[in-house]
């Protein structure tokens, strides 16, 4: 009769255990896919023309997202390992906790850093220059235009060596 109570809190423990580990699995694999996401988003401003992320921002993103990648990869396997060869559902132990904890870190790391690349190139972009003036300068030739955008700018030199510019709105 003792055994029946016992064997009943056993597998409450033995469920709790398997729950937390189905939804720190399915929470590692989430942020995994977000961080392989983030690598594709980091690629794509890298190869895009012109590059739209300066090199420095390379470090401070791909690398932390590559880093989380791996981590979950870690915890993953290491997770399934602890369930198959010792059938313990128990996440709570030091290596998969801080396993997961450095991934979301990692990855959190590299969004803030993706965040602030984002505020300084957008600052940099609008103190730098107004898109609607155009400036042709071609030796001692030198044309400003306002221009609506998006506009069809043709810029022609003539048999003088003279400067003409003309601007159609589209």
């Amino acid at each position: 009769m003792n055994d029946q109570p016992k064997n009943s809190a056993d597998d409450k423990v033995a469920t709790k255990y398997q729950d937390s580990s189905k939804l720190a699995i399915d929470i590692s694999k989430q942020f995994l896919t977000l961080a392989i996401a983030g690598i594709g988003f980091v690629i794509g401003m890298l190869i895009s023309e012109p590059p739209r992320l300066p090199t420095i921002y390379l470090y401070w993103a791909l690398i932390p997202l590559l880093v989380s990648v791996g981590l979950a990869l870690l915890f993953l396997m290491g997770v399934v390992s602890q369930i198959s060869r010792r059938n313990n559902y128990d996440i709570y132990s030091i290596k998969p906790r801080a396993l997961a904890v450095l991934q979301i870190l990692f990855f959190v790391g590299a969004i803030v850093a993706l965040g602030v690349a984002t505020i300084n190139i957008t600052r940099s972009n609008s103190a730098t220059h107004d898109p609607s003036i155009l400036e042709v300068k071609f030796g001692e030739h030198h044309v400003k235009r306002t221009v609506s955008v998006p506009s069809d700018v043709t810029v022609q030199i003539t048999s003088d060596n003279q400067l003409s510019v003309a601007v159609v709105p589209k």
